[in-house]
């Protein structure tokens, strides 16, 4: 696995699809067989919510030990969270228990990026100096601000300018992007890259039935949420629980990523706007102005006019 942060600060994520797809329908087999499993993802979702909720609700962070106390917390509640939006899918697990996680997720999923608000607030009262750094430091790193030597900070200000986690036979590792191919040949490892040929038309699945016409909006980072007017159509990779205020006054959705229980396919069924899902490439097809034709009845996106 690959994460890819660019210069633009966005995060580009490869993975090993047929790995993940196997490791996804593991943990639906193990449930089948073992239904006592989704009690025990509950019962330690909850646990580890408790233990964030004085966090989430405004308690500050005062130094590394407590961070480490959060962080601990977060994780263990994301892993359970990394079930729930598994599970929904994998239609061997019964219906029931499908369901359950279903709404177990729609509990807390508006807090999924809350820890990122919490971080970035540490940082900024505890250190003010590495507000810049914040996005790529690592855990270790963070907990020990104090003490790390101009050398080590120096490399991680590097890391700005483009860089990658890469994951392979168990060992992770930090590597410039420029070192990109260098590194993926050192494991053996090709990404697999589709051509994106010009064309007027993008297909995905459908979310939420129903059709719209009108001119697209590119939404790609948190702040740009709020550029989307009333009547436009929203294209993103995927969106999350900071959106809806933009779904509500889109007249449709189409979305990079996601399956049928993502949070855009949820979200735009209740409310009752077209929207198109896992198109791969709509959000580098389409551009701020296009004027395009949304028929979420088939999964068809079509580009009327360009910008």
């Amino acid at each position: 696995m690959v994460f890819h942060r660019t210069s633009r600060g966005m995060m580009d994520i490869y993975y090993d699809m047929p790995e993940l797809e196997g490791v996804f329908k593991a943990i639906g087999d193990e449930i089948t067989k073992r239904p006592e499993v989704a009690d025990s993802i509950e019962r330690d979702s909850r646990t580890a919510w408790n233990a964030l909720v004085p966090y989430v609700e405004g308690k500050p962070i005062k130094d590394a030990e407590q961070l480490k106390v959060f962080y601990s917390a977060w994780v263990a509640w994301w892993i359970c969270m990394e079930h729930y939006f598994v599970i929904p899918d994998q239609l061997q697990v019964p219906e029931a228990i499908r369901a359950r996680m279903l709404r177990l997720r729609a509990e807390t999923q508006e807090y999924s990026d809350v820890g990122d608000d919490i971080y970035f607030r540490y940082i900024r009262e505890n250190h003010p100096k590495c507000v810049a750094i914040a996005p790529v430091l690592l855990p270790n790193e963070v907990y020990r601000l104090d003490t790390l030597s101009e050398s080590e900070l120096g490399e991680i200000r590097s890391r700005l300018n483009g860089s990658m986690i890469l994951t392979a036979k168990g060992e992770s590792q930090i590597v410039p992007v420029k070192d990109l191919d260098s590194a993926l040949a050192t494991y053996r490892i090709q990404i697999a890259r589709e051509d994106i040929a010009a064309t007027d038309q993008i297909v995905g699945q459908v979310a939420s039935r129903g059709s719209a016409h009108g001119k697209v909006r590119l939404v790609l980072y948190k702040e740009d949420i709020g550029t989307l007017e009333a009547g436009e159509i929203l294209v993103t990779q995927m969106t999350a629980p900071d959106f809806v205020p933009a779904m509500k006054k889109a007249a449709a959705i189409i979305t990079d990523e996601g399956g049928i229980t993502s949070h855009a396919a949820i979200v735009s069924r209740e409310l009752g706007k077209p929207c198109v899902i896992g198109t791969k490439f709509a959000t580098q097809l389409l551009k701020d102005g296009d004027t395009v034709e949304v028929d979420a009845n088939v999964g068809v996106v079509r580009i009327v006019k360009r910008a």
